[in-house]
Formats: C-alpha cells, structure tokens, sequence
C-alpha cells in the first residue's frame, strides 16, 4: 500500500479550492460544501496526483446557441463562450503552476446528440463548432480541447449517430422516470431542462396554448435526458481516469463537480442560453430580452455579434 504523501494532500487540496470557487451546488446541500474534499471526484484527483498522471477534467458542454430570439442574438459563439472558454483555460493553467504533470480540459461538445430535439439545424450545430475552435485558436488557449459525436462515429449520418448512441449507451425512459422520482438531483435536472426546453419552444410556436407546449416540453425533455446519460455513459468508457465536470448544479458528493462557466443571478445559465452582458466592472450572463429591457447596446466584432454593454 502506497504511503500516503503530506505534498500530495496539499496539491489535491489546493485543486479542490479553486474548483470550489466556482462550483455549482444544488441549493438545499450549500451546507455540505466542507464535505466536497470527500467526495468521489476528490478521491479520483488524489489518487491520479499520488500517481504523477497529468489530471483531464471532461466536461459535457457548449452545444449549441438556443434558438430562443429572447435569450440568444446568434447561433454562433460569442463573448459568453469566449470568457467561459478562458476560465477553463485558465483554471488547467493554474494547476500547472503547482502540479508539474498539468491539467486539461476536454470539452465533449452534446450539440449533436439532441439538436434535433431542441430545433437546432444541423449546420448550425457545425457552425458553433467550427466558431469554438476558431476561438480557441485566437486566444491561444492550450489547454482547450474537443470532442464531439463526430469523433466517435466518424462518417456516419447525424441521425445514424444517435441511433447508435443510443442502441450502445441508453437506458429505458422506465428507468429514468422511476429515477427522476426517488433521486433529487435527477429530479432537480429534469426540472431544470424541462424548464429549458419549454422556454425555447414558447417563441417558436406562438399560435399553441402554453399548456401544450409545456406537455411537449416535458416529453422532450425526457428524451434529452436519455440522450445526454448515453453521451456519459460514451465519456466514461473513453475517459475513464478523467474527473468530470458539469454544467448543472450537483450534490457535494456526486460523482460529477457542477462549475459555474461565468457569473450569472441563474445558477443554471450558461452562455449558449443566453448572452454577456457588461455593466462596466464585469461580465455577466442574462437574456437577450433582459439586456434590452435595460437599453444595454449590442456590440458587433467584424459583423458579428459579441455582447451587450450597459449605458451610463
């Protein structure tokens, strides 16, 4: 058995502090917050530094704008992905500088796995990605990498793809139903994305009763769900020494670390639902309709959109 090192305690402990920073916790556990130094993800970070492997955060992100017109102004990267893509990169540098073996982060962009679902075309899906790996190049940002469904079933028709993610990787919507009820976080991310999906179809269907695009909504976001844990369960069997990172809040001792890509008054935002917003101090993200109703000015960068900036 390995002697445990007093220098390896300190660097998992000080990787453990800067993604707490930034963590996104399920509301009723922030009082468990302490707890996060035991959870399955900290001992997976201390047993891959007791090793000297260099560490690799997966994070299942960045799929592509909503085609809500009142949260996006584009179906392309902007300003909100552009800072998100910074922070990861900056949170791998960090750990660079007081773990020699490094940090990276693998981005496992979903678009692809459920655009169909969300009313999201294709080339729109292609074009967000083509746009994040142009950003990353601008910005030099080294520790920023892809990958996507097209990696894994490389020459195959979109909706092949996900046919065959889902014959390999999915499980019953039985199953997830009777999870959705007994586990809280399973029920607090139907609700989030139910929420999501409901939102987005609002605008697209003016002429249906609120009624029945929620009901729409609700089985949608069923599918969605089933989608995204057969994505996981891919991530997993590819990278299973990596730590994994999620976009949605978790319990302290998931096995998933919920992270906060840019500052929001919505835990659940994220720049592809909405766009960044300065106030003249920072960045922050919030609805498209939101930045308008306080008269914040679009800002364009060679024609295209970046962000809004408050007046006065």
């Amino acid at each position: 058995m390995k002697t445990i090192n007093s220098l390896d305690c300190k660097i998992t402990a000080n990787i453990l502090h800067l993604l707490a920073e930034n963590q996104r916790l399920i509301a009723p556990d922030l009082a468990a917050k302490d707890s996060f130094a035991s959870s399955p993800c900290a001992k997976k970070i201390f047993n891959l530094i007791q090793k000297q492997a260099p560490l690799v955060f997966v994070l299942p992100a960045f799929p592509a704008k909503s085609p809500n017109p009142t949260k996006t102004a584009s179906h392309l990267p902007d300003m909100g992905e552009r800072l998100a893509l910074k922070f990861l990169n900056n949170l791998c540098q960090k750990i660079g500088q007081f773990y020699v073996p490094g940090a990276q982060m693998l981005i496992c962009s979903d678009g692809r796995v459920f655009n169909d679902l969300l009313n999201v075309r294709n080339e729109h899906v292609s074009a967000y990605a083509d746009g994040m790996n142009s950003l990353v190049k601008q910005d030099g940002l080294t520790f920023i990498q892809f990958f996507d469904l097209d990696n894994y079933f490389s020459g195959l028709a979109f909706d092949t793809m996900r046919i065959n993610l889902m014959q390999t990787f999915g499980e019953s919507l039985t199953s997830l139903k009777q999870r959705i009820k007994i586990d809280a976080a399973a029920k607090l991310q139907f609700n989030g994305i139910h929420r999501f999906v409901y939102e987005d179809r609002l605008p697209l269907y003016p002429d249906a009763s609120k009624n029945s695009v929620r009901n729409q909504a609700k089985e949608i976001a069923y599918q969605v769900i089933l989608r995204s844990n057969a994505w996981s369960r891919l991530i997993e069997q590819c990278f299973p020494d990596a730590v994994r990172l999620s976009i949605h809040p978790q319990l302290h001792d998931s096995d998933k670390i919920g992270i906060m890509l840019l500052k929001s008054e919505d835990v659940w935002m994220t720049p592809w639902h909405s766009v960044a917003l300065f106030n003249g101090e920072d960045y922050r993200l919030v609805k498209r309709q939101e930045a308008e109703k306080m008269q914040a000015t679009p800002v364009f960068v060679q024609e295209q959109f970046s962000h809004y900036v408050m007046q006065g």
